[in-house]
Formats: structure tokens, sequence, C-alpha cells
């Protein structure tokens, strides 16, 4: 994923017609310098000084509104939160929740014939994707467990 420094952060906010306030850029430096996408509750454990999780809400939502960020839905039942990039897509593990960036989207192709079947849609602004599955360290301790001579048979 792109990597934004810090004095591009600051122009990206005043662009969007927000103050650079130190809430703002803290917020941001924190996602630009995560490896995965971000919960509220982790944004706000690495905040100094801490700020309550209602006051992070709304400096995410308000900058996913303007598209900075971007919202990723993990299935987890709780929001992640990233810098808003279209060049990669997560593989996200069923089991243990492990995530992994895919770098480079190549979905080129199919976003063209998306628009083109489309009846209502001029164009396509951006895209989201995440794929699910099972890692292979949860796969292995599957089969492990399957193979197992030690499960209790179930009498019919």
């Amino acid at each position: 994923m792109q990597r934004i420094d810090s004095q591009n952060i600051v122009l990206l906010v005043r662009k969007a017609g927000f103050k650079a306030t130190p809430a703002i850029l803290a917020i941001l430096t924190i996602l630009q310098r995560a490896k995965k996408p971000l919960t509220v509750q982790e944004v706000a454990e690495k905040l100094n000084p801490k700020r309550d999780k209602v006051t992070i809400y709304r400096i995410l939502e308000k900058l996913k509104e303007k598209r900075i960020i971007r919202h990723v839905d993990f299935q987890h039942g709780h929001a992640h939160y990233e810098l808003n990039s279209d060049d990669h897509h997560h593989i996200i593990c069923t089991a243990c929740g492990k995530i992994e960036e895919l770098e480079e989207c190549s979905l080129k192709n199919m976003m063209q014939q998306v628009i083109k079947k489309s009846a209502l849609f001029m164009r396509l602004t951006s895209h989201s994707m995440e794929f699910f599955g099972v890692c292979k360290t949860c796969d292995k301790k599957m089969k492990k467990i399957v193979s197992s001579p030690n499960l209790m048979k179930v009498r019919t």
C-alpha cells in the first residue's frame, strides 16, 4: 500500500477542508504507520494523550466521508480503518482472525465490465474486496484435530 509522509498528511487534511489539528494528525499518523487496518480501540490505545472513543470515532467518520481513510469490513462485528488506497486487498482467516495484505489490485478489467453492464452508473470511483479463508497454521491444526485417533466416535 502507498505510504504517505507527514507533510503529505497535512496537505491531504487541508485539501479535504479540515484543520490539521493535533488529534486528526495523530490518528492519521497512527493509521499510516500501522501494518494492518485498526479498530477504534486500537487507535485509542496508541494515542497519547488518550482521547475518548467517541471523539476518535467522530474523527474517523469525518475522514472516511472525505475518503482520506476507508472502513474495512473483516466481518468481526466492528469497524477497521486504514488510509484509503485502491491498490490492495486483504485475506482474513476465519478461524484466528489473522490478516494478510495483498498488494497490487488487478481488478481494472472487472471494474470496466461492471460499469458496462450497469444501467444506472457512469463510472466507478473505488472498490473494496476482502477475501476470507483459513490460514496455513489453522488449517494444520484443523487437520490434526480431524485425524486424531482420540476423537470420540458417535454411536448410531
